[in-house]
């Protein structure tokens, strides 16, 4: 987690040399071990160095190789492969940092060299042969890109306010994207909450060149097409372990100096990642166990959990761990506190309404990442994508007239899920209707829209188009097999995890890995039968069975995930029920337009009324906590200056309970 940012004046007109400071020093947070401004004519390169790598530590960016420049926030994990296209003597690879296989992929292949790196990267390349800045963001979309292009200026950053120190750049809002929220579905993968500002989409590539900007896609892989595996299901657990291990201890990369921890929930796929990473740092740091960091939710409202859930108190799993390995556990209580704490402050670094209201909970826990002198945290997003499979696995087995498995999936998504029997079969009924007669669902999809929304907003920006456009534009799967790849590679509601959580660590100094979405086990899930993901409703089975000799039984037996909307229920019921009812007697004049303020008063007054858990109360308190963070963005939204954004790093939050 680096920053990078610049300035491409395709006019010829020479940089501002002070813009480009600017853009450098308004996110000096994400880089705190190095900074580097380079003006070349009327190209301007500025970087941020977070040192994360043995080779990043006297890194100098930007960094250049003949007539080409790089800045780039980079982790290159194939550079053992890259080495063997490249004439360098031996002694030379030593101290080379990951930027520089970056420039000699580019040198080599041209555009075409994102599709050769394997790892997290987002750069920019100004080549002076051809007058060209090339821009590029890894297949997953894990490092932040966003730009501005007036049709003579070109600008690029980390995040977006970098590009708002320029004057020429208008604040104006991007309205469809809170509109997004409040429609409960998400931005597209380009867009972002302010009309002169886009994002790079995951997987592609830019070029600005001759007054001209162009955008392509580097990445087609279609998970779809991944040819299914033939293997055996022991076979293809053996393959998933040495992928995973791979995955695992590329990430485990840092300098012998710095600390690497991981987050431990007790749950399977972060038990999964500390069982690998635990063992490999300590058998290298032995003076010390490995730092692992968990949540506590001590007021969850046991009455607000659903049946067919785990509690949200996992320290039973946890503690399962802790007497298999050498563990330093740090626990971060959530106690006191309810979603709308120190927002304020947390809003300048994500620059968008939240769309998650435990947003306060992970700036806590990374709080205490850092007060324990970790820089490098392991993190289990992608797991359950990485082995997810629909109940299309019923019409799978169906078309191949596998009965005897056909119902022994049933009854186990019966029995392990707790799904009653005519949902599962109404599931493989919907599989049968032909397409064509899905079209009426159109009708219905519309309906989506609710009815508290303010019809003259709904019409003016279309939102019922939009709600349409969602749902018939996202990921579509012909194999149950890729339903959970595709997820990650196409979908907008990843790209917009991926940049809440590289924002959240960016605000304390602190780079988060990813383990579950390397490209190599992506390409890997892809290929599996879904029988050996899913087997008997019991999901991940081919992690339980790799893992095997790593995970304590009472975890790898596990049958179902923890179930969190309790713990967040209560911070909204306990902590946050005056301020809601505040905001909706006086919300913004923006979002009163966009709402009908005495639908919405009923809708805040009905759902605090009702006590048990339910589908309809789940999705009421999402939809307050849609509407309150747009209120709230839209009130404290303020122009991007450096000195704001210290408040996270540097506020005292008594109310939290950090336990060593």
């Amino acid at each position: 987690m680096s920053a990078i940012g610049g300035i491409f004046n395709t006019d010829g007109n020479p940089i501002d040399q002070e813009l480009l400071e600017k853009m450098c020093d308004v996110v000096s947070y994400r880089g705190p071990d190095g900074r580097g401004v380079r003006v070349r004519g009327n190209v301007g390169l500025a970087h941020r160095l977070l040192a994360t790598t043995e080779e990043s530590l006297h890194e100098k960016q930007p960094l250049n190789q003949g007539k080409l420049w790089i800045v780039a926030d980079c982790r290159i994990d194939n550079r053992e492969e890259l080495k063997s296209h490249f004439p360098l003597p031996k002694t030379s690879w030593e101290k080379l940092p990951d930027a520089s296989y970056i420039l000699l992929a580019y040198e080599r292949w041209g555009e075409d060299a994102p599709a050769r790196l394997l790892g997290d990267f987002a750069f920019a390349i100004w080549d002076e042969r051809d007058g060209k800045l090339f821009c590029a963001r890894d297949p997953i979309g894990i490092k932040p890109f966003v730009y501005h292009w007036n049709g003579v200026n070109f600008l690029f950053g980390s995040e977006a306010k970098q590009i708002f120190q320029a004057d020429f750049v208008p604040e104006s809002l991007n309205l469809g994207y809170p509109a997004s929220l409040l429609l409960s579905i998400f931005p597209e993968r380009d867009e972002t909450p302010f009309e002169a500002i886009r994002r790079l989409p995951p997987g592609h590539s830019l070029s600005v060149q001759g007054g001209k900007l162009q955008l392509r896609p580097y990445e087609d892989w279609d998970p779809d097409g991944e040819p299914l595996s033939r293997e055996t299901p022991h076979e293809n657990a053996d393959r998933f372990r040495w992928l995973f291990e791979q995955a695992v201890r590329d990430r485990l990369r840092a300098p012998r100096s710095h600390r690497i921890g991981s987050l431990l929930s007790g749950g399977l796929d972060s038990s999964s990642i500390v069982s690998i990473a635990a063992p490999s740092r300590n058998s290298s740091h032995a003076q010390e166990c490995f730092p692992v960091f968990t949540l506590l939710f001590s007021e969850a409202d046991p009455d607000l959990q659903f049946p067919n859930k785990d509690a949200v108190d996992e320290r039973g799993y946890i503690h399962a761990m802790l007497e298999k390995y050498c563990l330093g556990l740090h626990e971060t209580e959530i106690k006191g506190r309810g979603p709308l704490d120190d927002l304020e402050a947390l809003l300048w670094h994500h620059e968008s309404p939240p769309f998650f209201p435990n947003l306060t909970h992970f700036h806590l826990l990374f709080k205490n990442v850092r007060h324990n002198g970790v820089r490098v945290l392991l993190h289990g997003e992608g797991g359950d994508e990485l082995f997810q499979t629909s109940r299309r696995i019923f019409w799978d087995l169906l078309k191949r007239l596998d009965l005897p498995d056909l119902f022994r999936e049933m009854r186990g998504w019966h029995q392990n899920r707790r799904i009653a029997y005519r949902d599962l079969l109404g599931s493989l009924i919907l599989f049968l209707i032909p397409e064509i007669l899905k079209k009426p669902y159109r009708h219905f999809i519309k309906r989506m829209v609710p009815d508290w929304l303010d019809k003259g907003f709904v019409k003016k920006w279309r939102l019922k188009e939009r709600v349409e456009r969602s749902f018939f534009e996202s990921p579509r799967y012909k194999q149950s097999r890729s339903q959970g790849v595709l997820t990650w590679m196409r979908s907008r509601h990843a790209s917009l995890l991926l940049e809440t959580l590289d924002q959240g660590g960016a605000a304390h100094q602190l780079e988060i890995r990813l383990p579950f979405l390397d490209l190599r086990l992506l390409r890997f899930a892809a290929s599996l039968p879904s029988n050996q993901k899913v087997r008997g409703g019991i999901t991940k089975w081919i992690l339980r069975e790799a893992l095997k000799d790593r995970l304590p039984d009472k975890i790898r037996s596990r049958p179902r995930k923890a179930e969190f909307s309790p713990a967040i229920q209560m911070g909204f019921k306990k902590y946050a029920l005056t301020q809601i009812r505040e905001v909706f007697k006086q919300p913004h004049p923006l979002l009163r337009s966009m709402i009908s303020p005495s639908k919405v008063r009923r809708l805040v007054e009905g759902h605090w009324r009702a006590r048990r858990a339910s589908l309809k109360h789940v999705t009421d308190m999402w939809s307050l906590w849609y509407l309150t963070s747009v209120d709230q963005w839209l009130k404290h939204r303020k122009s991007f200056s450096p000195s704001m954004g210290k408040e996270v790093l540097c506020g005292t939050q008594e109310k939290a309970s950090l336990a060593a």
